[in-house]
């Protein structure tokens, strides 16, 4: 596979703070460096937030500093976000983070606020934060959400499966609360269809106009505004969603999804379940094979979760899918669990109870993959350069795919005289010189 050219997005100073020199910034591709210093206990979810990278779950410290579950990476150091967060104990692997209309939704089982005291402040809804103070939707109670998404424009949201768990019925208040998956309409939450056979929610994507849930228990269903339809139904839990090339792809604890051997992650093609080279596996690492976290960066697929081997080769709890297998983006992670992945200033941000290697081994629970650009076989002037397809056609060449390579690519021969381009060289290019004869502009 041919790269060429490092998204460079983030800082020089936060490069350093990562422990990533400045040569290595400008020569090195495909390597994985940590955030910041070290944080203590697993962050369960992130995303880039006001140009700043945000993580969450169950931390005490971040740098050094005691921290309450929320936390904020400036491009030099990890600070508490406000007065923090405060996490039932138990539930702080289901956490989510997602950007809607501006704000930063925060979704997971017993979530709430702290003032400057340490103190909860009550907060009846899902929570989100501006920028400058926190908020909510309305004025119904809502409790133990797991996931969040947007479904034609409007958010949505998945629930634990308890009792008494979810919004209140506009109405009946928890007498009938709305459970399984809300939707906010602008008003008030309401609930999407019947959802009383769901067990928890842990992923909702829009897929072709659809909203596609997947719960605890392995099952997937499709509302299509007016039903819910199961679509599969896999032997493990289902944790995440993407979609790739106009297909849905799924991962999760999972070996078998509708009776097909695939290993932790599936794709829906054509109307069936396939598997993608053969999935993930766990060799020489104890633990659960998972895959907790999918996401489209540079074009490509990325899984992260609990695993070490895919496609016959070491991939270490990041995986990058080529469109044939799947392969590394570099082995400095070493142990433990990815649980969420994000862009974050161009790079590949991952978070998780993994321990990643800088100098020493030293736990810092999230990592900065430096990218690079996907490159092709790019025809200009006669000859072949690996180039990004924005770059090519920028130089008037002719663009032959995302990873093709000029080895297998034959480009037709430069013929500078040739100005109306048909091949040969004759009286109209004369005509077309003679036209645009005189001295040429500024």
């Amino acid at each position: 596979m041919s790269r060429t050219r490092i998204k460079t997005g983030i800082s020089i100073a936060a490069l350093l703070t990562a422990g990533l020199n400045t040569t290595m910034a400008a020569g090195e591709c495909d390597v994985a460096y940590p955030i910041g210093g070290a944080v203590e206990s697993a962050p369960s979810a992130a995303v880039e937030y006001q140009g700043e990278l945000i993580a969450f779950g169950q931390i005490t410290s971040a740098d050094g500093l005691p921290v309450n579950g929320i936390i904020r990476f400036d491009g030099m150091s990890w600070q508490q976000l406000a007065h923090g967060i405060s996490a039932e104990p138990g539930h702080t692997g289901h956490m989510h983070l997602l950007e809607y209309e501006g704000k930063l939704i925060l979704t997971g089982g017993g979530v709430t606020p702290l003032d400057k005291d340490g103190k909860e402040v009550p907060v009846a809804n899902v929570l989100t934060w501006d920028g400058e103070s926190w908020g909510t939707f309305g004025d119904q109670e809502c409790s133990w959400t797991r996931v969040a998404g947007v479904y034609q424009d409007d958010l949505v949201v998945g629930f634990y499966s308890y009792s008494n768990v979810g919004c209140e019925h506009p109405e009946f208040g928890f007498d009938d609360p709305i459970g399984g998956v809300a939707r906010w309409n602008g008003e008030e939450w309401t609930q999407i269809g019947d959802t009383s056979d769901f067990d928890h929610v842990n992923a909702l994507i829009e897929f072709d106009g659809d909203l596609i849930a997947g719960d605890h228990s392995g099952v997937i269903r499709r509302w299509d505004g007016q039903t819910w339809h199961v679509i599969a139904e896999a032997d493990g839990h289902i944790h995440d969603f993407a979609i790739l090339d106009g297909d849905l792809i799924v991962g999760g604890t999972f070996t078998e999804i509708d009776g097909k051997t695939v290993n932790c992650i599936a794709r829906l093609e054509d109307g069936g379940w396939t598997d993608m080279d053969g999935g993930f596996s766990l060799v020489d690492s104890a633990g659960l094979l998972r895959v907790m976290a999918l996401t489209m960066y540079n074009g490509q697929l990325h899984a992260g979760g609990r695993f070490d081997e895919a496609s016959g080769t070491t991939t270490r709890q990041v995986a990058r899918w080529t469109g044939k297998a799947w392969e590394s983006i570099g082995q400095e992670i070493l142990t433990g669990s990815v649980n969420d992945l994000t862009e974050y200033q161009g790079m590949l941000a991952g978070c998780g109870s993994f321990q990643v290697l800088s100098g020493p081994v030293i736990a810092r629970r999230v990592f900065a993959h430096i990218g690079c650009e996907i490159t092709g076989a790019c025809c200009v002037d006669g000859g072949c350069i690996a180039l990004a397809a924005e770059d090519c056609l920028a130089a008037g060449g002719t663009f032959h795919g995302d990873q093709s390579i000029c080895a297998e690519v034959s480009c037709p021969p430069s013929c500078p005289a040739d100005l109306n381009d048909d091949g040969a060289v004759g009286v109209l290019d004369l005509l077309m010189l003679l036209d645009n004869w005189g001295v040429c502009p500024e």
